[in-house]
């Protein structure tokens, strides 16, 4: 048998925090006699901290992992398209002046009001109201795409009709296209790229939404506002980069794809709708 030493890692705590986050375990989970028996078996050195203690972990977590997200669409180039469904996270009354504002605030906050390709919400007639009221908020002007050259955008425009045109094959990638001649028609680039990314359906909305009835259980009801939109906004975050590193090796996201996938075919897209939303 050979015998190495015991590293004592000092992250115990930041990864406690994600645990709960992560699977939706009750923060009250940290002051269970059975949990901190287990936690002193696999590492002695370790003091479980208390509910406060870690609801501020979650709260600092939180904090980072937004902050990573303004620091990413600051650095990204051309438009956002957001999607939202207020009805779900805004306290009634759910009149149109109310989701404005709570839509205005979010918007002001991550700094996105010149940056706006499209705003997707549901259909019904408050959310149609509330755009009304948005018209008058955001300037048309950032929805249209502008260079500091005119000239600049005349002669793309010129080299491009002037342009040979492509071979249609059966298996011609317009989208590849478009990547590889960026640096020749870059304005083409950045128009496809805005429109792109506005949702063709809002069956995306709908799903985009739907860890709310696992987030919100009896048990996390009781919590503050503040905090359940940190719990489920940050748990959003960090999945989303465990993925991109490839570092998820276990089935609970299959499980929550799987979930979203039945959900889908549910949907009659042949109708136009994607729910009923009340007011």
């Amino acid at each position: 048998m050979t015998l190495a030493p015991y590293e004592f890692h000092r992250d115990g705590r930041r990864d406690l925090a994600e645990m709960i986050i992560l699977h939706e375990y009750p923060i009250s989970m940290v002051e269970h006699m059975g949990f901190r028996k287990y936690s002193k078996t696999l590492q002695p050195g370790f003091k479980v901290p208390s509910r406060n203690t870690t609801r501020k972990d979650i709260m600092k977590r939180y904090e980072l992992e937004k902050e990573n997200v303004a620091t990413l669409l600051r650095k990204a180039k051309g438009k956002i398209a957001l999607t939202t469904d207020m009805f779900l996270y805004v306290p009634a009354p759910h009149t149109a002046e109310v989701l404005a504002d709570a839509l205005k605030e979010s918007i002001h906050s991550w700094n996105l009001d010149l940056r706006l390709s499209s705003i997707i919400v549901d259909n019904c007639s408050t959310n149609d109201a509330m755009m009304e009221i948005l018209k008058g908020v955001f300037p048309y002007s950032s929805l249209l795409l502008r260079d500091k050259d005119p000239s600049h955008e005349f002669s793309e425009l010129d080299k491009y009709l002037d342009a040979g045109n492509v071979p249609l094959v059966q298996d011609f990638d317009i989208l590849n296209w478009l990547k590889t001649n960026g640096d020749t028609y870059p304005i083409l680039q950045q128009i496809t790229r805005d429109i792109l990314s506005i949702p063709v359906s809002t069956v995306a909305l709908e799903s985009a939404f739907s860890t709310s009835g696992r987030v919100l259980n009896p048990y996390r009801s009781r919590l503050l506002p503040k905090l359940v939109e940190a719990l489920m906004c940050t748990q959003n975050w960090i999945w989303a980069t465990l993925k991109d590193c490839g570092e998820f090796k276990d089935d609970v996201y299959a499980k929550l794809v799987g979930e979203l996938e039945e959900e889908f075919e549910t949907w009659d897209i042949d109708s136009g709708t994607s729910g009923v939303c009340t007011e």
